[in-house]
């Protein structure tokens, strides 16, 4: 059976924090007894963001990266963390990200 739903979610120096934003993101889902697809696009990151997501990809079967390297950041906006919050996500249909700290301050 497909995934209920399929998220992507751009990633740009976001190892710190990518690993627990795709575990809530996996949990938001299962607690609502729904299955998802995560999708992680690298996005021309310079730390060890691509190396993490392989670990993920590894760890869960839902998971696939992509890694666009070659565009230096272009390509999709900037997303630190997918932030599963009931009050962010009460329909099905929308899926919020934040913006990385140092990227909307100034």
């Amino acid at each position: 059976m497909p995934p209920h739903c399929s998220v992507v979610i751009p990633v740009y120096n976001s190892a710190p924090v990518v690993a627990m934003t795709v575990a809530q993101t996996i949990a938001f889902f299962a607690d609502r007894g729904d299955s998802c697809e995560v999708i992680l696009v690298n996005d021309g990151s310079t730390d060890d963001s691509w190396q993490v997501l392989r670990e993920i990809v590894s760890a869960h079967p839902c998971v696939t990266a992509i890694d666009l390297a070659a565009t230096a950041g272009n390509i999709l906006p900037r997303c630190a963390a997918l932030l599963p919050q009931p009050a962010i996500l009460s329909s099905p249909w929308t899926m919020t990200c934040s913006s990385h700290p140092a990227r909307s301050q100034g």
